[in-house]
């Protein structure tokens, strides 16, 4: 068994320690090797706080808050934290399309445009050859379509009530690739399959994406918003400027989905 964490900028995935050639009398023993290593490497990454959970079996052995949720209120992680899952978020989506699949309600290799009018999702071209995207391509982030600049799109995002209206940010520009023949990884191309569902269900994707939620008996996840009170929601950094003085400071939580009270 080895404790890994994967590196967001590079997706590159490092070891930071490997317990197949320790001897451990009892699970206690590699709990506590694995606390000391995980506190060791939010140290080194400068995260605050975290909620670790480790299963033997199909059994939870360890479950554990780990560092602070509030750095400025000295308040503790707490083991009900509930985190951003940021682009685990495009896991999830993918189920609620396979079921779409399953209904036939979409197709993997049908033209985008069967979906999205144009005015909404016009024709891409690379090197003025115009291409055909398909749902296929955008979920495995080889339509060449827009790839995210931090920090600058997450400056000028907007919050709107559906997907839909967000996708025509970037919806006229040239494709980076040819389609098919290029992974680069896009952000857009996950709003633009959000849109789909909005498109062909004639609802908006929050409204779907909960459903599916209560469905597979996920109550703790929810679509995260700016006013919703949430219990125990950790308070957001980033990495600051100013180095080893002061790694993290305040950042913002990003929202896309502006609420909408229900009757």
């Amino acid at each position: 068994m080895c404790i890994a964490y994967t590196d967001t900028t590079t997706n590159n995935i490092h070891n930071i320690h490997n317990y197949d050639h320790k001897n451990y009398t009892s699970i206690d023993d590699v709990i506590i090797d694995a606390r000391k290593e995980l506190l060791i490497l939010m140290a080194n990454l400068s995260v605050p706080g975290s909620v670790v959970a480790f299963s033997l079996n199909g059994k939870t052995v360890w479950s554990e808050g780990l560092g602070l949720a509030d750095i400025e209120n000295t308040v503790p992680t707490h083991l009900d934290s509930p985190w951003r899952v940021c682009s685990i978020s495009k896991s999830i989506a993918s189920v609620l399309i396979g079921q779409l699949l399953e209904r036939k309600v979409v197709d993997l290799d049908k033209p985008i445009n069967n979906y999205l009018p144009l005015n909404l999702f016009p024709i891409h071209q690379y090197n003025g050859t115009n291409y055909t995207l398909t749902l296929r391509l955008l979920m495995s982030h080889l339509a060449g379509l827009h790839v995210t600049k931090h920090p600058d799109d997450f400056r000028q995002f907007f919050r709107a009530t559906n997907v839909t209206q967000m996708i025509g940010l970037f919806n006229r520009e040239p494709l980076l690739v040819k389609p098919g023949t290029e992974w680069l990884y896009s952000n857009y191309g996950s709003q633009v399959v959000g849109s789909v569902v909005e498109q062909v269900l004639n609802s908006s994707y929050a409204v779907e994406i909960e459903k599916l939620f209560v469905q597979l008996g996920m109550s703790s996840t929810r679509i995260e918003r700016h006013e919703q009170l949430v219990k125990h929601r950790p308070k957001y950094y980033e990495l600051s400027p100013y180095g080893s003085t002061n790694p993290v400071q305040n950042g913002e939580l990003i929202d896309e989905i502006v609420w909408q009270q229900t009757d």
